[in-house]
């Protein structure tokens, strides 16, 4: 017996899955972008604007912040987030 499946049947399964992991997801980038803001903030007074995104940018190359869980693309997405109403 054949039994037919409309195209998005495996679709709902799949997004379902991304929508439950992207919690997961979007706290990293939060915590990134915490982290980011943060330095900025911090060096912003002493220094000019350009050099305190140079220490931003520094961190993130340094692959900071670190943590067992956190990956180059939730640091990658959590820095232009932190950057953006500078």
């Amino acid at each position: 017996m054949l039994v037919e499946s409309s195209p998005t049947d495996g679709l709902g399964s799949a997004q379902e899955s991304m929508t439950e992991g992207n919690s997961g997801v979007t706290e990293k980038v939060e915590r990134c972008r915490q982290h980011y803001q943060s330095v900025y903030e911090r060096n912003q007074p002493e220094l000019s604007k350009g050099r305190a995104l140079d220490e931003c940018l520094h961190h993130f190359l340094d692959q900071r912040p670190a943590g067992k869980n956190l990956s180059a693309i939730d640091r990658a997405q959590g820095l232009p987030v932190a950057l953006q109403g500078f």
